[in-house]
């Protein structure tokens, strides 16, 4: 790959940055993601990365719900998580039947809901 062609590809992905961020609602998904991480006790590098572990697919699905519930756009998280639009809504799906059938996912995922509810909260009151 020449000089040039690395140019055009990070000016591309640059653009396609802006684009995003015009999509993205007013609330921060780098707190979201954090928050369920910490919450869930899965680093943020297995999270965005390919790990098929158990607790990292499940912290992925937490994730998408609550960014999803955030009004974020299924595009947005897509490219927020490195993923495509079809895996989000395979972790959505994900979610709906673990949360059913899986206590400890489903207590994991309260807390984390839990936790974005009180950031949300925090948030809104310092913005006031």
């Amino acid at each position: 790959m020449t000089l040039q062609q690395v140019a055009t590809k990070i000016e591309y992905h640059q653009q396609q940055l802006v684009e995003l961020r015009r999509l993205l609602p007013d609330a921060d998904y780098r707190e979201i993601t954090e928050t369920c991480c910490q919450v869930a006790g899965v680093p943020q590098s297995e999270l965005f990365g390919v790990s098929r572990r158990d607790d990292a697919v499940a912290c992925r699905c937490i994730v998408a719900k609550e960014l999803r519930q955030s009004g974020f756009l299924l595009k947005s998280i897509a490219e927020i998580m490195g993923k495509h639009h079809t895996t989000v809504i395979y972790y959505l799906n994900q979610y709906k039947d673990r949360h059913r059938y899986d206590p400890r996912f489903r207590i994991k995922a309260e807390a984390c809901s839990a936790a974005v509810q009180a950031f949300s909260i925090q948030f809104e009151e310092t913005e006031n």
